[in-house]
């Protein structure tokens, strides 16, 4: 791990880290409480699809916890993936494990958004005993398939990569048009949240401004998982789970996760009020307060 000295704009408790792993580099911002001791809670946390670690700006400073919120691979200020597959979620699961080695934490816990909470899902699953809780926004599972669709969904994933690795990024003339763009996306935020995003994930080129991520991160995984390999996962899980679920969010109107979630009945769901980025808009306190309780 390097860390470097804190940004000017960032508070003092924040300071920016990258972590080498295999041939990629993971870009993280920690966010560590003045007095730290061996029972200060260490959270690993994950942001969603296309979002980057600027996700966690609205609760980590207020969590009473040693959080490290990391870029995955292929987003913000992380490596892309040069090969010529898709970013299938169990992929992140050894990245992340590692990065916890570097951080000499051998136990942690999980806060992951939307698609990172599905890469904190697989990897409680995976590595249980390393997991002390894990909490889910508006996020749980990868997405799932049945078996006989592995062809068709192979094949659509080789021609979305092939496309996408020809994909030149939109450039803005403007910075705040940048913001503007991430505000109204398929995935609205409010305009503070699009700014926490775009100040960590846009750069500025000789043709303006740009969004950095992988553009293959738009094409689908080369398989997803079945339901029966998902509800593995589930049943191998040992930390206690906390699905806490947008009233306006994606999952609440998934049948297919609200079915699966409903088996796991010793898991903790709870509701609030905003869309899917509800922790960095109206639920970002009272997400604090419920998750601080926890430790």
């Amino acid at each position: 791990m390097i860390q470097t000295d804190s940004l000017q704009s960032m508070p003092k408790h924040c300071t920016e880290c990258m972590f080498e792993v295999a041939d990629l580099t993971f870009a993280a911002k920690r966010w560590q409480p003045q007095q730290i001791t061996d029972s200060t809670p260490k959270v690993l946390a994950l942001h969603g699809w296309l979002d980057n670690c600027a996700s966690f700006d609205f609760i980590a400073p207020k969590l009473n916890a040693d959080v490290v919120c990391v870029d995955l691979a292929g987003h913000g200020r992380s490596s892309p993936r040069n090969h010529l597959g898709a970013y299938n979620i169990w992929l992140d699961v050894p990245e992340l494990l590692d990065i916890a080695d570097q951080l000499g934490w051998d136990a942690f816990s999980i806060v992951g958004h939307s698609r990172g909470a599905a890469a904190g899902f697989m990897l409680a699953g995976t590595m249980p005993q390393r997991i002390k809780h894990v909490i889910c926004l508006d996020g749980i599972f990868p997405l799932m398939n049945a078996a006989q669709s592995a062809p068709a969904q192979l094949l659509s994933s080789l021609n979305t990569v092939k496309k996408q690795r020809a994909r030149v990024p939109s450039v803005y003339k403007h910075f705040e048009q940048a913001v503007k763009a991430r505000q109204k996306s398929a995935f609205p935020v409010t305009y503070d949240a699009a700014l926490a995003l775009a100040t960590w994930g846009v750069e500025q080129n000789t043709a303006g401004f740009s969004w950095r991520y992988d553009p293959k991160l738009h094409a689908p995984s080369e398989l997803k998982l079945t339901r029966e390999q998902v509800e593995a996962f589930g049943n191998n899980i040992t930390a206690p789970m906390h699905v806490l679920l947008a009233n306006e969010g994606l999952i609440k109107g998934h049948k297919e996760s609200m079915a699966l979630l409903s088996q796991f009945n010793t898991w903790t769901v709870k509701y609030f009020d905003g869309g899917h980025h509800f922790h960095m808009a109206q639920a970002c306190d009272p997400i604090v307060n419920y998750i601080n309780e926890l430790w």
